[in-house]
């Protein structure tokens, strides 16, 4: 059973992500005559596509120069429209195998009809692109990274998924030996514990292992009157907010959480009591309720099946009794003992009759 449910509440914020993609463009019998184009798909859903065009005149300032080849690097990029948009930008950089002509640009984001939603700037670069081919091949890396803006991106289930995870790792945690700090000693078995994580779980823990209580000084402490299957569930509920069997261990969960002021647990152990309350169990639980300082709902609604447990045979028993449980246990005593004489003389009379 999980101790806590996990809100499945949905909740919105401005998320902004990036990721980084590296590539390399390798054009072999490389020729100056012909522009080409080279797709890379950056994401399932984002495409980038690199042109490289030649010109043989070049214009500078002022001055233009002929009968070089130069080369100019467009980049452009389409995407599938996901499920909740997002603004992208998107920051080239270029170079070659051979050094130089390096370029960073911001470059204009196309939807899936190559419609331009967003332009940064003029794209081109330009370069004498003899100084970087060898043996006929030009290389050209490139390094892309993707800047993701969400606004009012749903994160709940993102949330979930992590806590999950969380609660996942702490459970491999749980007598963990290699990393422990500590070891309580229950029964015949030795389980290996953190403090720090205690602490933060405990109140009690946290002075335990804070103050001047012999446990802060030494690495082990024993534990008595509760089972070591109960104190398994008590710390598989400390590290991962789980338990796998409360209905068989929920007494002793409750008894266990007062004392360490684990007040999650101690909830979940008398909203339990509540949906199991009978007739028959209303004393015990009245009984536990008050021992173990209880809220007053478990307490009234005990009370109240005691109390019409006795109006069943005629016999009334004041309300203040809800505040003293030891008087209270006395009149159940006494109204069994009475019916069991009751019953024993009831018989003893059938007999003589016969």
């Amino acid at each position: 059973m999980s101790s806590v449910d996990l809100i499945n509440k949905t909740t919105y914020c401005d998320l902004t992500r990036y990721s980084s993609t590296e590539l390399t463009w390798t054009l072999e019998n490389y020729s100056p005559a012909k522009n080409l184009q080279h797709e890379f798909h950056l994401t399932d859903s984002i495409i980038m596509f690199l042109e490289l065009r030649i010109n043989q005149n070049f214009y500078s300032g002022s001055e233009y120069y002929y009968g070089s080849s130069y080369f100019c690097i467009n980049p452009f990029v389409k995407y599938q429209w996901s499920k909740h948009d997002a603004k992208k930008f998107i920051k080239l950089q270029v170079h070659t195998s051979r050094g130089g002509a390096n370029v960073t640009r911001d470059f204009s984001i196309m939807n899936k009809d190559f419609v331009v939603i967003n332009s940064q700037s003029n794209f081109m670069t330009q370069c004498n692109i003899n100084k970087y081919i060898e043996k006929n091949i030009l290389t050209i890396n490139v390094r892309a990274t993707i800047k993701e803006v969400f606004d009012n991106f749903p994160i709940g289930n993102e949330l979930l998924n992590t806590k999950g995870k969380i609660l996942k790792d702490f459970h491999s945690l749980i007598s963990n030996q290699q990393i422990s700090d500590f070891k309580f000693i229950v029964e015949d078995k030795e389980f290996y514990v953190h403090k720090v994580l205690l602490a933060a779980r405990s109140p009690v823990f946290m002075k335990m292992f804070t103050s001047d209580f012999n446990e802060s000084h030494s690495k082990e402490g024993r534990i008595n009157d509760i089972s070591k299957e109960a104190f398994q569930e008590f710390l598989r509920f400390l590290y991962t907010e789980t338990i796998e069997d409360i209905n068989l261990y929920v007494l002793d969960l409750l008894a266990i959480a007062d004392l360490y002021e684990v007040e999650d647990l101690k909830a979940i152990c008398m909203a339990q009591l509540l949906t199991e309350l009978t007739e028959e169990n209303a004393p015990h639980v009245f009984q536990y309720a008050h021992r173990y300082r209880c809220d007053n709902e478990l307490k009234d609604a005990a009370f109240k099946l005691i109390k019409s447990s006795f109006q069943k045979n005629n016999i009334e028993i004041p309300n203040e009794f809800i505040f003293a449980p030891s008087a209270l246990q006395f009149a159940i005593e006494a109204k069994n003992k009475i019916f069991e004489t009751l019953k024993v003389e009831v018989a003893l009379s059938e007999m003589k009759a016969k």
